[in-house]
């Protein structure tokens, strides 16, 4: 475990110079009588602080024995603590939360000031940023922040004060340009009854482990310091349900729904392996290879299992996204495993912008009627 050595944020000489350059600091010392005896043994609040790596399980013993030893025999006058990934307990969950407020209780005995901070690429690191460092247009008024570095964004819904559940709407992809205004219609609806429309952009992910790694950080977000309620209903549009189906069967306990529009549900019909393998990280042969593990279409068990009822309105002339290869397989099977799915399927309808996929009161009503699960 790292935090068995504590590294100083500002060494001794430094802190003296820190200390001499205070006009208060100078007057403490004057009034100190022996300034060699003062510099020997500095007020707590002159003396360096611990940059404390939280990189291993945070149990309570060592987390007393750790904060002690900081101060005596270190002599530190605080400690930053830093959460690496591999800390347990799981970041933002209670027992992490718990373990913070130990940390807290044990730095006010000992008079200990805690610094808490951040740094690239770790967890720490600000969840969301000031809404006016990202910047995109939304088809109706809301918020737009970041997460790890990728812009996400939030429009309340009207009724949100009274709704203790928080439902919400998680729609993907985010990508520049959308959610667009042919949305419009169908978000005014849910924001009207008290659901909340969400998104992240990760990117040209194609549902591979780094963009699912995102959807949970956004997840944590949105579910902790945000307060909306654990399970959201997944609406995906084209790619969209190729991002949101990966996440979800990932995680079917957090996942109310998933409601489609045209979705692409199989990486080998849509964008195939060959485009999709760099977000892997992959040949288009490993990735084949892989599918069980990745594609969509493949991975229907844990939803089916856990009771998440599926929708897809997809039209029967589509030629970008075939409907037989996606939704028409999807639908077979996850009713062969015992699943619910609803499928519309307009007729001579292909992917395109006809108003009747983005103003469909089929998907609104199914929406609406899952989102408070």
């Amino acid at each position: 475990m790292r935090n068995e050595r504590f590294l100083p944020l500002i060494t001794d000489a430094a802190l003296a110079a820190l200390v001499l350059t205070s006009s208060a600091a100078i007057a403490a010392v004057q009034t100190a009588g022996n300034v060699r005896e003062w510099f020997k043994g500095p007020p707590n609040e002159y003396r360096s602080r611990s940059l404390y790596w939280l990189n291993a399980p945070l149990d309570p013993a060592t987390l007393r024995e750790q904060i002690q030893a900081m101060r005596d025999p270190c002599g530190f006058g605080g400690f930053a603590p830093l959460t690496l990934r591999t800390a347990k307990p799981d970041y933002l969950t209670e027992e992490f939360f718990a373990r913070y407020g130990l940390m807290l209780e044990l730095a006010e005995r000992l008079g200990h000031k805690v610094i808490f901070c951040g740094d690239i690429n770790f967890p720490t690191e600000p969840a969301v940023s000031s809404p006016a460092a990202a910047t995109k247009d939304l088809p109706l008024p809301g918020e737009v922040f970041e997460v790890d570095g990728h812009t996400a964004f939030l429009l309340p819904a009207k009724m949100d004060a009274d709704h203790k559940a928080r439902g919400w709407v998680w729609y993907a992809p985010t990508l520049p340009g959308l959610p667009g205004p042919e949305e419009r219609w169908m978000f005014t609806q849910f924001l009207e009854a008290g659901i909340a429309v969400a998104g992240i952009d990760v990117g040209e992910s194609y549902g591979s482990p780094a963009g699912r790694a995102l959807f949970s950080r956004f997840h944590a977000v949105m579910t902790g310091p945000r307060g909306y309620a654990p399970k959201s209903v997944l609406l995906g549009r084209s790619r969209g349900g190729l991002m949101a189906l990966s996440w979800a069967a990932d995680h079917p306990d957090q996942v109310a729904a998933f409601a489609g529009i045209y979705p692409v549900c199989n990486l080998a019909s849509y964008p195939g392996f060959a485009k999709a393998a760099g977000a892997y990280g992959m040949t288009a042969a490993e990735l084949e290879a892989a599918q069980a593990k990745h594609n969509p279409i493949d991975r229907l068990a844990p939803l089916a299992r856990a009771g998440v009822p599926l929708f897809a309105i997809h039209g029967d002339s589509d030629k970008v996204v075939p409907l037989e290869a996606n939704s028409g397989l999807m639908e077979k099977r996850y009713t062969a495993l015992g699943g619910r799915m609803q499928l519309v399927v307009p007729h001579g309808q292909g992917h395109n912008m006809w108003p009747g996929f983005f103003q469909s009161q089929e998907l609104v009503s199914f929406i609406k009627t899952n989102a408070s699960r």
